[in-house]
């Protein structure tokens, strides 16, 4: 004979797991085919040749952010190792913060082609990628 307690939390249990499956069901098929990918294509659906052409252009990208940081880190240099060189003299934050602030206007222009450089790579891996995804 089982207990009113006992009755109760297999009631209870039955009721949750009722409520739960319909939950999970229309969760797992509201956006069917997208997953998790950011250019809302299922890598199952792609090609061979689709998905060697994504590493590729993905593999430029990568390539093109980092040529990017590296001319900015060349043409920074100097003014770096004078910031370096302040905060190692510096011993206030007052001092501090305006070798930071110097350091910061003084590299407004890289900072601008950086930015520049950065968006241009990716609005070229953003077309990159609709060119590749366009054919089918």
């Amino acid at each position: 004979m089982i207990s009113r307690r006992a009755k109760k939390l297999v009631a209870a249990s039955t009721l949750g797991a009722a409520l739960l499956v319909p939950a999970v069901a229309t969760s797992a098929s509201a956006h069917p085919g997208k997953g998790h990918r950011p250019h809302g294509h299922s890598r199952v659906a792609l090609t061979d040749a689709q998905k060697t052409a994504i590493k590729a252009a993905n593999a430029t990208h990568r390539a093109a952010i980092k040529a990017a940081k590296a001319t900015y880190k060349a043409d920074t240099a100097d003014e770096r190792a004078t910031l370096k060189a302040a905060l190692a003299a510096a011993t206030t934050r007052a001092e501090r913060r305006a070798a930071f602030k110097a350091y910061h206007t003084s590299t407004a222009d890289e900072r601008a082609a950086l930015k520049a450089a950065v968006k241009a790579a990716n609005a070229a891996h953003r077309a990159a990628i609709k060119a590749i995804l366009a054919t089918t």
